[in-house]
């Protein structure tokens, strides 16, 4: 996303899921699901141009009124093997 440019946004993944069959729901539920082999190997970013974010989005579509659409922003953050110390140099 631009972040200068709110408008013009570039999706380059998406994976889309129904969480429930199409029909009434008539009372609150709530659903368990996980990410799974999704693979995120780009972290969250947040620059002063662009962002890198990723979000769950809910979209509850109504035939009698407009759609209900909900993001959830979570952040990824790839955790490497932490470097060795060095400790054999020594200062004189």
């Amino acid at each position: 996303e631009n972040v200068s440019d709110r408008v013009v946004t570039y999706d380059f993944f998406t994976i889309s899921k129904d969480l429930e069959p199409p029909g009434p729901l008539l009372e609150s539920k709530q659903f368990k699901w996980k990410f799974g082999a999704v693979d995120k190997s780009c972290e969250t970013y947040w620059g002063v141009h662009v962002r890198l974010r990723y979000f769950v989005r809910l979209t509850v579509v109504r035939s009698y009124a407009s759609n209900v659409v909900k993001e959830r922003d979570f952040v990824v953050q790839n955790l490497g093997i932490p470097p060795e110390v060095n400790n054999s140099i020594k200062m004189e």
